[in-house]
């Protein structure tokens, strides 16, 4: 066998090599994008409510649930309440031992829960309000 034969068999059987490597590679990528979207759980959400629940306005809007947000005017919060009397940094929801809590951030006009103020961690059910300067959210947990 000459040395041309033998260097095409071997770059051949590197070909056949690396075609199986990528469409394995692409299984196990494949595999782990369907798992991750069955872990994605919902928890549920948050309304906001008002009387100027219009389209154009915040009212109705709707956010998903995750399992730690943060309330406020700041940009870096997850929900960014617009309203003048909500603090930057105002209040936190987080999923704890299986149960829903709402803490207030030592903001100025505190945090509200069913028309209660919220002094110390409180835990939510559906259907609560929370209150966060005027604003109001509505909590809809998935069973």
């Amino acid at each position: 066998m000459s040395v041309e034969v033998a260097l095409f068999i071997f770059r051949v059987v590197a070909g056949i090599g690396l075609l199986a490597f990528l469409l394995a590679l692409y299984v196990i990528l494949w595999r782990g994008l369907r798992q991750a979207e069955t872990l994605r759980k919902s928890y549920g959400h948050l309304t906001a409510i008002g009387d100027d629940a219009s389209p154009d306005s915040a009212g109705g809007l709707r956010i998903e649930l995750s399992p730690t947000m943060t309330l406020g005017r700041a940009a870096s919060n997850t929900i960014v309440v617009d309203d003048e009397f909500a603090s930057a940094e105002h209040a936190r929801i987080v999923l704890r031992d299986g149960r829903w809590w709402l803490e207030d951030c030592g903001s100025r006009n505190g945090t509200m829960l069913n028309g209660e103020p919220v002094e110390s961690p409180a835990s939510m059910s559906d259907g609560d309000i929370i209150g966060v300067g005027r604003s109001q959210f509505s909590l809809s947990l998935d069973s």
